[in-house]
């Protein structure tokens, strides 16, 4: 069995007989027993309280949608949505979400979690079902990397297929900061569908290097409860700056509008 370098786990090759000759429910089947095998072997990733950077990424993503309009009464679509936790966030800020994910594990812990205004769907990127031009907002967040590469372009045209006319698709990502200009390819990727209009970054490369060391180490529950505190990253990612400049950013949101033809 394969890992690549962000450490996802790659599903065995089957027998290609066993698979459907269509080339779209091949390629969902496969990423469904991806995310189904990432599930089963880390059942705390559903649960971003658990992971303190996902959870400010989910702050900070809420943040940039409300500070662009108001959402109630509107029609979102929160694609990848894993836990459901940025589904819960926008519903309770009175918009209607349709929330999407590969994973029948994702699907069952959002619909015990009973979120109003949630439709459960399980749908599986980059070739979607949900309808053309419907959705004010349309998010990927954190999905694409996940992803093999030849779709990251198909899945472009398909977020620019729901989204409205006057919408806004956000995107966002880790980024590998050990790459060179990570956050200009991510950039140009959107780009080939999209206008982009703002650009959120982190600065996490300090604290995620920290947390690899302290990984090898016992900590006390206190030390590691103050180690996901958000004052204690705001420090880091402050330090993070300090010291490498934009070669810190380990993660990117990007605010988009549909380029018109």
């Amino acid at each position: 069995m394969n890992v690549d370098k962000l450490k996802i786990q790659s599903i065995e090759k089957k027998n290609p007989s066993l698979l459907p000759e269509n080339p779209i429910l091949r390629y969902a089947l496969q990423a469904q027993a991806k995310m189904e095998r990432l599930l089963y072997e880390e059942p705390d990733f559903l649960d971003v309280h658990k992971c303190c950077l996902q959870t400010l990424r989910i702050q900070r993503t809420l943040k940039a949608i409300t500070l662009k309009m108001s959402l109630k009464g509107k029609r979102i679509a929160d694609l990848g949505a894993g836990g459901g936790e940025l589904t819960h966030l926008l519903s309770m800020e009175g918009a209607f979400v349709d929330a999407t994910d590969v994973a029948t594990n994702a699907l069952k812990y959002m619909q015990e979690r009973n979120i109003l205004k949630a439709k459960i769907i399980h749908d599986c990127l980059p070739h979607s079902k949900l309808q053309d031009s419907t959705y004010d907002v349309v998010i990927c967040a954190d999905v694409i990397a996940d992803m093999p590469l030849n779709t990251h372009r198909i899945l472009m045209s398909d977020l620019a297929r729901m989204v409205k006319a006057d919408g806004f698709i956000i995107l966002s990502t880790e980024l590998d900061f050990s790459t060179d200009y990570p956050l200009e390819h991510f950039e140009n990727l959107a780009g080939t569908e999209f206008t982009i209009k703002e650009c959120i970054t982190c600065y996490h490369k300090l604290f995620i290097q920290c947390l690899k060391v302290l990984n090898y180490l016992p900590l006390t529950r206190k030390l590691a409860k103050l180690l996901r505190q958000s004052h204690v990253i705001n420090f880091f990612e402050k330090m993070s700056r300090l010291i490498w400049g934009d070669k810190a950013i380990s993660h990117a949101i990007l605010i988009c509008k549909r380029r018109m033809l």
